[in-house]
């Protein structure tokens, strides 16, 4: 004879799982995979106070893991220069528009460093109950806004480098990401999501030919070498990003001046 219990627990994979809150008439186990957030019950055996998996139980549910991306947004006159040649090209493609931006980095809300939350969130996503002034206010007081030259327009392969303004890396620049890193993800920032600082604004997000591409890259015109940034925000985004819907779905849920910014 079985009994089912009621717990639920947040499991990363290859990591130590915790309880995050109590629910009901069965054990839940929640597992982060490749991006997906998996649901199956656990079974608890009267006799033994084992736990085991029963396989028929397994629920056909997988929901997309959301991810955090931090943005450094330019100064307020770069901002307008910026957002009217995104809303252009956006019209005339007919894509959606969206805030001009570098992305630093980007990581799911399951690596949010767990010192940004003072108890278990009541779920795995509600980051509405993160105080981030309260954790991120020094740091961001160190940073003053800076600028970064320009280098090209181009284009590129993939949704999320559609047509952009490449930007350069500065010793600013990459101190700023370390930073932020640092404070938001978990662990020191050398083992927070690899992948390469690649400072661009992006003009427009959409699936085109390499001819439509090349077509707006070159008829792009930008009246400066550099762009000023004034301001950081944490944007929640989906975990897949290659749709007009995924554009659409990105939700800015923190904002704050760099010191002394406009």
């Amino acid at each position: 004879m079985c009994k089912y219990l009621t717990l639920l627990w947040s499991v990363t994979l290859f990591q130590d799982f915790h309880i995050l809150y109590p629910a009901t008439q069965h054990y839940i186990w929640h597992g982060v995979q490749t991006g997906l957030f998996y649901r199956c019950i656990l079974l608890k055996s009267s006799l033994n106070n084992s736990l085991t998996l029963n396989n028929s139980l397994i629920r056909l549910e997988t929901t997309p893991v959301p991810y955090i991306s931090v943005w450094l947004i330019p100064t307020e006159t770069d901002r307008a220069f910026l957002q009217s040649l995104i809303s252009q090209i956006a019209q005339q493609y007919q894509s959606v528009a969206f805030c001009p931006h570098v992305t630093l980095f980007s990581v799911p809300v399951t690596k949010i460093n767990q010192n940004l939350v003072s108890s278990p969130l009541s779920s795995p996503w509600d980051l509405s109950e993160i105080d981030w002034d309260e954790h991120l206010s020094i740091v961001l007081s160190k940073f003053s806004p800076f600028f970064l030259k320009t280098i090209h327009i181009g284009w590129g392969r993939t949704f999320a480098k559609t047509v952009f303004v490449q930007l350069e890396t500065t010793s600013t620049l990459l101190a700023f990401i370390q930073a932020m890193r640092n404070s938001i993800t978990q662990g020191p920032a050398t083992q927070a999501i690899e992948q390469i600082i690649d400072p661009h604004i992006s003009l427009i997000y959409k699936h085109l030919d390499n001819k439509r591409k090349v077509a707006i890259a070159q008829s792009t015109t930008l009246h400066q070498h550099t762009f000023g940034f004034s301001e950081f925000q944490i944007v929640k985004a989906p975990s897949q990003f290659e749709t007009q819907e995924d554009v659409q779905a990105l939700r800015c849920i923190y904002r704050q001046t760099l010191n002394n910014g406009p």
